[in-house]
């Protein structure tokens, strides 16, 4: 385990604040890492050194202090985390008076230091990070709420921060990984190339200038990746929506040309409440599903923006069947007419039904997209001019898609 200077630096202070007397905390060199005094730091304590190297408590009184240059008197404990001495500590003063303190900070310090080793672990452990984002995601029982958010704080995750949730799913991952496999004859296990290319994208993800502390971004299994995005709660729904697309096509743009791989992107609501990761999740799950099946939405789907598309999904069975009835006849045309009409219907769509528009998409005239819009109302019975009937016939397109 390696000391750092901000978790020893807290336990310095919190012991000075008990015991009313410096304390100093090295490696295991002998370094000063953290001291009451910070002149200090950076020193090398010669006491502490050698209670290291013997793995026993070293005093230093006032004749060794007068032998040594840099020495002072006090009490120097190796301290231990997993049965490896990781440092040690020192208390300045008498050893007859600090003697008695030893003991007790000997443990405070190592049971601080366990406890921030530990919290640095399950933080650092993506296995267990996964399985908690999985549960936050999945929870909407407002009882459990306050449980996951206990266990957020100890990972570092404070889950009240107003985020919505943005899924990206990427393109034949493990091909990818197979593909680069042969090419470039990598006699390593696919399964460890795999997890490590994932592992560049979480951390090419979180080194994006866009991506913030409080942001949460973790693999989901699959080719699908997480990010759980802060934003400010005040700010105008279109606003959100606005910064989050362009936050996904920056990204994904960064993505495609660092691991030339294609993505998908789901993007949801801001909502409030104990269900309100769950809310987001749903809609950002929705909307990059319907994303896959319906390619005239895009790569980047935010759920406000399919919403018709996001109904006809929902459609039960029985009443899709009644739906796509409406192109039964298109569907049994001749193949070369039967694509034609299709072609026309899916550019009219597109083209939010604009004759001028459709004619420029298909590049014919517009009197040849007249011409097959009255062959469709002449084979279905619908007429793509008439309002009810073109709703009716949009729907059965995007059911047809299904």
């Amino acid at each position: 385990m390696q000391l750092n200077y901000e978790d020893v630096n807290r336990i310095v202070q919190r012991t000075i604040r008990v015991l009313g007397r410096n304390v100093n905390i090295t490696d295991r060199r002998g370094k000063i890492i953290a001291s009451g005094n910070p002149a200090q730091v950076g020193g090398t304590l010669e006491g502490s050194l050698l209670a290291i190297q013997r793995g026993e408590p070293i005093e230093i009184h006032e004749a060794d202090a007068r032998r040594f240059n840099g020495v002072t008197p006090g009490i120097n404990i190796p301290i231990r985390v997993d049965d490896a001495i990781v440092g040690a500590v020192e208390i300045s003063g008498s050893p007859s008076e600090v003697r008695q303190f030893g003991g007790m900070v000997k443990e405070i310090v190592e049971l601080m230091l366990h406890e921030t080793h530990m919290i640095s672990r399950l933080q650092n452990d993506s296995k267990i990070r996964e399985a908690y984002v999985q549960e936050l995601i999945n929870n909407r029982n407002p009882e459990k709420y306050r449980e996951l958010a206990d266990r957020g704080n100890v990972l570092g995750i404070n889950i009240q921060i107003p985020r919505i949730c943005i899924l990206m799913d990427t393109y034949y991952l493990s091909e990818t990984v197979t593909y680069l496999k042969n090419k470039y004859n990598d006699y390593q296990d696919e399964k460890q190339l795999l997890t490590g290319l994932k592992d560049r994208i979480i951390d090419f993800i979180k080194n994006n200038d866009e991506v913030k502390g409080a942001d949460i971004v973790q693999h989901l299994g699959g080719d699908r990746f997480i990010i759980l995005k802060e934003v400010q709660a005040d700010l105008p729904e279109a606003e959100i929506k606005s910064r989050a697309v362009e936050f996904c096509e920056s990204l994904g743009k960064g993505i495609s040309s660092e691991f030339l791989l294609k993505m998908l992107w789901g993007i949801g609501r801001l909502y409030r409440g104990s269900d309100a990761v769950f809310n987001s999740y749903r809609d950002s799950l929705a909307a990059i599903n319907i994303s896959a099946k319906y390619e005239h939405v895009g790569g980047i789907v935010h759920i406000d923006d399919v919403t018709v598309e996001n109904i006809v999904s929902s459609i039960p069975g029985e009443q899709m069947e009644l739906l796509l009835k409406s192109f039964h006849p298109l569907a049994n045309l001749p193949g070369r007419m039967r694509n034609e009409l299709m072609e026309t219907l899916e550019a009219y769509f597109e083209s939010s039904m604009n004759i001028t528009d459709t004619a420029k998409r298909l590049d014919v005239h517009r009197n040849s997209v007249i011409y097959r819009l009255n062959k469709v109302k002449e084979v279905t019975g619908l007429d793509p001019l008439n309002f009810r009937d073109l709703v009716q016939l949009y729907l059965a397109f995007l059911s047809r898609q299904h």
